[in-house]
Formats: structure tokens, C-alpha cells, sequence
């Protein structure tokens, strides 16, 4: 992960930049928010009266106790080399959803097929989740079949 890498941009500015760029393409009921217990964060909205949701894998606060040569940390470090790792997670967000949307203005995809995968269903579970979750017997068991 080099592009984000050391940024100083911290999470609170990339989630108002990415809810910005919703919003110039219309999208509404923009939310975001953060499990540390489950190290989660997402951001979710509506486009064309259809909920999507990106989920974010936060790193482990506890990978941060300890140096990479092994030795303890002091907590208030851990929790810098913590907060940098989310401020980069955060960043990356940000730049992918932004690269996309640029993609989309430019006529080369649509924003539905582009954020199919992240159409979110009354189970809770996004399209591409679900996909995913079952992609084997999805293959097997239907004509639809995978290209070798």
C-alpha cells in the first residue's frame, strides 16, 4: 500500500470527500460508521432509490503493541501507528470511490454496473457478497459457467 502510505489527510476529511463526490452524482441517505470491536468502517448511500455500502477493514489496534522487531510499544504510540494505518485505509477509500466516479463521468461505465457489487440487500449483505459467498455452487450447479 504505497499511495496512501504516511498521508496526513485524516479520516474525518476523506469521509467528507467521499460524501462530496456522492453527492455531485446524486446520491442521497450518505452515512458512514466505525465497529473498532469488529474493526469495520463503512459508508453507505442511496443512488436512484438503491442502497449501496462499502465496507472497510480497519487493521487490528492490537498489531500496533508491538514493533516489528518485536518489542513493546507504549500505548500512545501503538495508538499513532494505529490511527496513521486507519488515516491511510481511509484514504485509499477515498481515491478508489473518486477513480471510479471519474471512470463513470467519463462515459466508459455506468454507475450501476460499476457499484453493482455493492448493491446491498435485505439480508444486510451486498450483491457481490452474496456472489461471493456462493460463487462454487453458483458455477456448478447453473449454466452459468466460468471461462478457463
Amino acid at each position: 500500500m504505497t499511495y496512501a502510505k504516511g498521508t496526513s489527510v485524516d479520516a474525518g476529511r476523506s469521509k467528507d470527500e467521499i460524501e462530496r463526490m456522492f453527492v455531485r452524482f446524486g446520491c442521497d441517505d450518505y452515512s458512514y460508521g466505525t465497529s473498532i470491536e469488529k474493526k469495520i468502517a463503512y459508508v453507505s448511500f442511496k443512488y436512484a432509490n438503491k442502497k449501496y455500502l462499502f465496507d472497510l477493514s480497519l487493521p487490528n489496534p492490537d498489531d500496533f503493541m508491538t514493533t516489528k522487531k518485536g518489542r513493546d510499544r507504549v500505548l500512545s504510540v501503538a495508538r499513532k501507528e494505529w490511527e496513521q494505518a486507519v488515516r491511510e485505509k481511509w484514504r485509499l477509500l477515498a481515491q478508489m470511490i473518486k477513480m471510479t466516479l471519474l471512470w463513470i463521468e467519463s462515459g466508459s461505465e455506468t454507475f450501476e454496473r460499476a457499484f453493482a457489487g455493492r448493491l446491498l440487500t435485505k439480508s444486510g449483505k451486498t450483491i457481490g457478497d452474496l456472489i461471493l459467498d456462493d460463487i462454487e455452487q453458483i458455477t456448478q450447479d447453473s449454466k452459468l459457467k466460468l471461462l478457463n
